[in-house]
């Protein structure tokens, strides 16, 4: 009798794992139907910032293995409240994560890394057991853009030149920061996902 409570509770604790959490997270691009990827693929590539201009980064897919290091920026109470931010950085050289909506097209926003706050509300999520960066729907787009492929969010319809993503959290170190850089930040753990 002992042999089968022991191996069920065996069975229950690998059915059932430990969410991870870590302060620090990168994006992984996760594509569902891969025969929609581009080429060269961006499924599994990390996403980073592409300087467009003074002060702001156009969220690209990483052209090889580098990423950025994401943290969330807020206390319980601010994420509870879904004021939270998505931030990379630290002090003056902190860029927020922003969705920015498109003038020619009111269901679009680009995703950009701009100096300053970021859009309260954007934060891991755990959607039907998947965790993703949400809310709403990113994919990565070929506008033909000098920079290349871009990461946007959409409310509606994903357009031709888009493919539906997962931005998924996945853990890393958030490295260290000069004490003084990070005043005026609140770093919280965010569940994520273990390489």
């Amino acid at each position: 009798m002992q042999f089968f409570i022991a191996l069920g509770l065996a069975a229950l604790a690998t059915a059932s794992p430990l969410p991870t959490y870590s302060e620090g997270f990168k994006l992984q691009i996760q594509i569902d139907d891969l025969s929609q990827d581009f080429t060269p693929p961006v499924h599994n590539k990390y996403v980073v910032g592409n300087h467009i201009g003074a002060g702001m980064d156009m969220v690209t897919p990483a052209l090889h293995s580098e990423y950025a290091t994401f943290h969330t920026n807020g206390t319980d109470a601010d994420l509870w409240a879904a004021r939270g931010t998505v931030v990379v950085g630290f002090g003056r050289y902190a860029h927020g994560w922003r969705t920015e909506r498109r003038v020619d097209d009111a269901n679009l926003s680009s995703a950009i890394l701009k100096y300053g706050p970021g859009t309260e509300g954007v934060r891991v999520i755990d959607q039907r057991g998947d965790l993703m960066l949400g809310p709403g729907q990113y994919m990565v787009c070929d506008r033909r853009l000098p920079y290349g492929l871009t990461v946007e969010m959409t409310t509606g319809a994903v357009p031709k030149e888009c493919v539906a993503v997962r931005l998924l959290p996945v853990c890393t170190e958030l490295g260290p920061a000069d004490p003084e850089e990070r005043q005026g930040q609140t770093v919280s753990r965010t569940r994520c996902k273990n390489n």
